[in-house]
């Protein structure tokens, strides 16, 4: 079951990717998704999945969800890899480790992910579908926990893309 701060920041993501101006919401704020009308391109090809993954503590500040400069860099080549295609839907997930609280794991996890979120919808990212934010803590782990460096690989955000390519004219 999904708890209201969760449906709130999955409705402020898909808000944010479907308007031409982004939304001023605070976390936790509730907003209602607007509907977005679309027609599939009848030049379009069958959907695929396209995956970036930002790891560790080069994409963020330490303790914080703030984007460093080389996660701006692989953001805005996604943003720009993704204009000659229609996207269907978005999956974002945030990730921890497990050093720290579980509460502040969730809400970390949480707050980087609507961070991704955001900045791919400020800087043009399209969908015509959905934008699906989640925070997983330190669940769903990639590496051990116990080196440092297995721990910077289990901090993380993972995007997902479900596109469907338009051919060129």
């Amino acid at each position: 079951m999904l708890k209201p701060q969760m449906i709130a920041l999955c409705a402020v993501a898909t808000l944010a990717a479907c308007s031409s101006t982004p939304p001023q919401v605070s976390r936790g704020q509730r907003v209602e998704p607007r509907p977005v009308e679309y027609t599939q391109p009848a030049n379009a090809t069958p959907a695929h999945t396209e995956r970036l993954t930002l790891r560790g503590d080069a994409n963020f500040e330490t303790n914080s969800a703030t984007l460093t400069a080389s996660a701006v860099i692989a953001l805005d080549r996604l943003i720009e890899g993704t204009r000659h295609i229609t996207i269907d839907s978005i999956s974002i997930a945030g990730y921890t480790d497990a050093s720290g609280s579980d509460t502040h794991n969730q809400e970390l996890s949480e707050q980087r992910a609507l961070s991704v979120a955001k900045y791919l919808a400020v800087h043009g990212m399209r969908t015509h579908g959905s934008v699906r934010v989640d925070g997983f803590g330190k669940a769903n782990p990639i590496a051990s926990n116990a080196t440092a460096e297995g721990r910077a690989q289990n901090r993380r955000v993972e995007i997902v893309l479900n596109e469907q390519k338009v051919k060129s004219q």
